[in-house]
């Protein structure tokens, strides 16, 4: 007599089925109606840059909060994992596992990009160009680089780690929603509500390898002088693509996370070069003026939605900024907590949003600091350069140092490196997301999510470039926001929960 199946593995396969048939149709229908598909994103990324941009906002600075009150609240004490856990990694492998987790192809490319865009272009009353414009520049880049990124995720993390940790669940959304929704969480709703996670995780992960790919062109036309064309795009995106495919179907895929370390240390040198070959004095001076101004101006900047709805340049580059952490924070949440199981809700917190915030925005400070550098002092004029082609914000920068081709070759390892990682990484979790960790279907999901990813960041290279990518992002946040919030809520019903068993217990 057969067993019956539970409604957890009837439904199980749900997120991928709806993730995998919508990302497909869509693919198909972008490359045969370009034009027509990305009308439809803009006219939504418009709407949401009218009507809902002050949401985007507000629930990003409700993660800082939320952060802060599960830190110093009664809940702070509790321990990631069994009551009785022990950390898993000693705190100076913790602590450096954090500060790498903030080293990736964003911050080298987007966030030098966007901050000299906005030197060249700041906001009313303010002069183009100059000492003033630097600041205020550095000060938006902090914002959307600095707490509200981290806060994000980790809330995130939190509430999909408490769950697996303590109650055996499934690292999905649908797990966290059980206290409000029941066993709704494990049927359909929960199952449609993994899907728009999946989905905007998938579309993170294809804007992070187009990203990957042009920067990546960028650098390979920067040192052998060829045409930055889209044929070499998509050749860079192939390469990036090939390897761990390749990998996965040798089931040799665990070998592609060893470009991690390697990655990390070699931008880690690239930024110390550049600061003993470049002017290390003017940028760690420039570094701690400009951080103080992001810490003073904090509140201001984090609650300026009027920006946004304005259709100034700063709001809309901070928009796509919520809007991909938000649908990349189950991906860097599962890890920030993952390596803090054991310790204490408050050191987690308090940990994540110092050690990788302070990482990131010295590299920042450095990467493009360079940049505004050689505009104040060196009167060389590479913002406008950067402008016009984002992707090679950093080899403009590179080029006018000593040793420039050494450090533009270390620039290119660097991309590739991550860009792999990045890609390995984010199939196995989205193959995690969208089937039971016990599934046999393992090594076809990797396959499959592999593929989608390339061919969704291959279509949109051709027809949008970064434009497109950027208004996608934030389309796809628009599902994904609602459900983070109420995942806050799942784990702060969950924790108070704990704590009246613990008191009925006593009694």
């Amino acid at each position: 007599m057969s067993q019956t199946n539970t409604p957890t593995e009837r439904f199980a396969g749900v997120p991928l089925a709806l993730t995998g048939a919508g990302l497909a149709v869509f693919i198909t229908v972008m490359a045969l109606q370009p034009v027509w598909v990305l009308d439809i994103i803009r006219l939504l990324h418009r709407f949401v840059a009218a009507r809902l941009s002050a949401w985007y906002v507000l629930s990003a600075s409700a993660f800082v909060v939320a952060a802060l009150y599960l830190a110093f609240s009664r809940h702070g004490l509790k321990i990631i994992g069994r009551p009785d856990e022990r950390p898993r990694f000693s705190l100076s492998a913790w602590l450096t596992l954090l500060l790498s987790a903030g080293l990736g192809l964003g911050v080298l490319f987007l966030g030098v990009a966007d901050t000299l865009t906005r030197f060249a272009a700041p906001s009313t009353g303010v002069a183009p160009y100059g000492s003033e414009a630097a600041r205020e520049a550095m000060q938006t880049v902090y914002l959307q680089w600095g707490i509200h990124m981290w806060a994000i995720p980790l809330v995130t993390g939190l509430a999909l780690g408490w769950f697996h940790f303590r109650r055996d669940t499934p690292i999905r959304l649908s797990s966290t929603l059980f206290p409000l929704v029941g066993f709704r969480a494990e049927r359909y709703p929960g199952h449609v509500v993994n899907a728009c996670v999946v989905l905007g995780g998938a579309v993170a992960a294809a804007s992070t390898l187009g990203f990957a790919s042009l920067q990546l062109a960028a650098g390979v036309s920067s040192l052998f002088g060829l045409e930055d064309s889209p044929a070499l795009v998509l050749a860079s995106l192939l390469v990036i693509t090939a390897i761990p495919m390749s990998l996965v179907l040798l089931k040799r895929h665990r070998q592609v996370q060893l470009l991690r370390r390697p990655a990390t240390i070699s931008a880690g040198v690239l930024m110390l070069l550049l600061l003993l070959i470049g002017p290390g004095n003017w940028i760690l001076s420039f570094f701690s003026t400009t951080l103080g101004d992001y810490l003073t101006n904090l509140p201001g900047l984090a609650l300026g939605s009027g920006v946004i709805a304005g259709g100034h340049a700063s709001g809309e580059q901070s928009l796509f900024y919520w809007a991909f952490w938000m649908v990349w924070a189950p991906f860097t949440g599962v890890f920030l907590v993952s390596v803090s199981r054991g310790r204490t809700i408050r050191s987690c917190v308090i940990a994540s949003l110092t050690i990788p915030v302070v990482g990131i925005l010295l590299v920042l400070a450095i990467s493009a600091g360079a940049g505004l550098y050689l505009e104040l002092e060196r009167g060389i004029l590479v913002a406008d350069a950067i402008a016009s082609a984002p992707e090679s914000a950093m080899f403009v920068i590179l080029s006018e140092f000593r040793f420039s081709f050494v450090l533009r070759f270390v620039l290119v390892l660097i991309v590739g490196g991550f860009g792999v990682v990045m890609l390995d990484s984010s199939s196995w979790f989205l193959s995690r997301l969208s089937l039971p960790a016990d599934s046999s279907m393992k090594l076809f999901t990797r396959v499959l999510w592999l593929v989608l990813t390339g061919a969704l960041a291959a279509v949109m290279v051709v027809s949008a470039g970064m434009t497109g990518f950027r208004s996608l992002v934030i389309v796809a946040a628009l599902p994904v926001m609602p459900v983070l919030l109420l995942s806050l809520a799942g784990l702060i019903w969950a924790l108070r929960y704990e704590d009246r068993e613990k008191s009925a217990s006593v009694s």
